[in-house]
């Protein structure tokens, strides 16, 4: 993590991993994801989308944040069982909200 004077900055990372049809809509709600630096994978996410075998032992992420389905959650419950896991229901327009919040307070 860089110190910049007395001030700690924290790198945030947002992927996001999208299944199923996209609409006009939804295509217009990830357009605004990318241009706020998020990642978008239109695919289901997969064990080794995590990294967590590349970490080092001073760069182990220790808390994720989780939006998913019942059944994806209960997925990464296992494969982040030793980490700190925040996770919700999906719901787009509350995850965009989100994430524009976090990135002006970032900034």
């Amino acid at each position: 993590m860089p110190l910049r004077g007395s001030r700690l900055y924290v790198d945030v990372v947002t992927r996001l991993f999208v299944t199923g049809k996209l609409t006009d809509q939804s295509g217009e709600r990830f357009a605004e994801l990318v241009a706020m630096n998020a990642m978008v994978e239109l695919r289901r996410m997969v064990y080794d989308d995590l990294r967590l075998n590349s970490e080092s032992t001073g760069d182990v992420i220790r808390k994720w944040y989780g939006c998913t389905g019942a059944a994806l959650r209960n997925t990464l419950l296992g494969w982040l069982s030793d980490r700190n896991l925040i996770s919700e229901t999906f719901n787009l327009e509350r995850m965009i909200a989100q994430f524009a919040d976090t990135q002006e307070s970032w900034c």
